[in-house]
């Protein structure tokens, strides 16, 4: 299988199709590398053939041999490293649907000290969002995308 590379934060990452994550569900290994927890994985991903700026990459673990997943946001044709949750408004205490906070370690996973904080530093260049339902900041969490609408899978 001919998976796409991209080199972010100096690091090579592979950006698999939806088609090719379908494949990947069936048989998780890359190069005879096992995808880690592709299982776990599998309901994000399909979630994000929704919405084109949530991403899910893959990037070389070598000490395990298998590959690690990270989720990437789309923002004016960049990818930045993030966390895909459902923050909670500490104002009202409601759910955003799907957000992104680049303020999590998984994020930066095998990256070079000096990488992570260019990663970051790019990362923190959007603005920290106001929640949807109050139109108060996020202060637990910094924000950078959320979804208006749920969509489905079916």
């Amino acid at each position: 299988m001919d998976i796409k590379t991209i080199t972010l934060d100096g690091q090579v990452l592979f950006c698999p199709t939806k088609k090719q994550w379908e494949q990947l569900f069936k048989n998780p290994y890359i190069e005879s590398k096992e995808i880690a927890l592709i299982d776990f994985m599998k309901s994000r991903i399909e979630m994000s053939f929704l919405y084109p700026e949530v991403n899910y990459f893959l990037a070389e673990y070598t000490p395990k041999n298998k590959f690690h997943f990270y989720s990437l946001l789309k923002i004016n044709n960049e990818f930045i490293r993030v966390h895909f949750e459902n923050v909670i408004c500490e104002n009202c205490n409601k759910r955003a649907y799907i957000s992104a906070t680049p303020s999590t370690k998984d994020s930066y996973i095998l990256l070079s000290p000096e990488e992570k904080t260019k990663a970051k530093e790019k990362a923190l260049k959007y603005p920290n969002l106001i929640c949807k339902h109050c139109g108060e900041q996020y202060h637990r969490r910094y924000t950078i995308w959320q979804t208006y609408e749920l969509k489905n899978l079916l």
